[in-house]
């Protein structure tokens, strides 16, 4: 914050805790970080499979709110179900953070094994291939 000059632990899970679970043998990380322009919204891509309690794997974009501590999952279908595809990452971020542009390998997604790009608004849940 930097009004106050405090800092946030952005990676933890909506629960508070930290996230242990790596899909890779050489453990996990988080990357490409992003905040909305009020700094509610930060978004990233992981290989941590136990950010949102939705079974996932490889790499996924997250979107945490640092209001409430939610996480969401952004590398997902409209349903909801994660993306199939293990590379997931994060491109950009509106202003405002309910748009989120993203690039996904995921067949379930539209990708059909190429990675293409996605921008998911966060408020419907919407998924559309750019």
């Amino acid at each position: 914050d930097v009004d106050t000059g405090a800092f946030e632990i952005i990676s933890r899970k909506s629960d508070g805790s930290l996230p242990t679970s790596a899909y890779w043998s050489q453990g996990a990380s988080f990357y490409g970080p992003m905040a909305s322009a009020d700094g509610r919204y930060v978004v990233y891509h992981s290989d941590y499979t136990d950010l949102h309690g939705v079974a996932n794997s490889g790499t996924q974009v997250s979107r945490k709110d640092t209001t409430t501590g939610a996480v969401e999952l952004v590398s997902a279908t409209s349903g909801g179900n994660a993306s199939d595809g293990t590379d997931n990452y994060v491109l950009d971020l509106s202003a405002d953070g309910r748009w989120v542009l993203f690039v996904s390998n995921g067949a379930n997604l539209g990708a059909a094994g190429n990675s293409q790009i996605f921008l998911k608004d966060m408020q419907t849940g919407v998924v559309d291939l750019v």
